[in-house]
């Protein structure tokens, strides 16, 4: 289906679950997002509250995985970098988070657990870098210092 037919079978179950589409991206954007990682309209409605509405919790299991000293430091530069970008997009997340792998010798997957969880709140988000954009700078840049006082409040 066409992310527009989805938006109109969705429409029931933003409303029932009280997203304010109007506070955060084009909801085709984010439906295009989800599509592919999404099997009911019930998953993909919970999967876009992160898009529209801060959380003030991360999962506990998760944050314990993935909130540790070496996170601390990857966040600082993802705050660092991120902050500086000029042009939000995608590409130059994804930019930005590879020369973090590069510059701190490590994986993909060591930057992008800690990021995600901090974007999502609960490890449920697509691609980070299509995330990020969608979810905004401010948002995000928000969400990765909340990150760090968890972190800060947890050692």
């Amino acid at each position: 289906s066409s992310a527009n037919d989805i938006a109109k079978y969705l429409a029931w179950h933003i409303d029932n679950q009280s997203i304010d589409t109007s506070n955060g991206p084009d909801l085709i954007k984010v439906i295009e997002s989800l599509k592919g990682r999404s099997k009911t309209l019930i998953e993909m409605v919970d999967g876009m509250k992160l898009f529209y509405h801060d959380f003030h919790d991360f999962d506990e299991q998760l944050a314990a995985k993935h909130f540790n000293s070496n996170s601390k430091i990857i966040i600082n530069l993802l705050i660092e970098k991120l902050d500086k970008l000029s042009n939000w997009s995608a590409e130059n997340i994804h930019e930005t988070v590879k020369n973090i792998c590069v510059e701190l010798d490590i994986g993909f997957g060591k930057v992008g657990q800690p990021f995600r969880l901090a974007l999502s709140g609960n490890g449920k988000a697509g691609s980070i870098d299509i995330v990020a954009e969608l979810v905004g700078k401010n948002r995000t840049i928000n969400r990765l210092r909340m990150a760090l006082d968890y972190i800060n409040l947890s050692s």
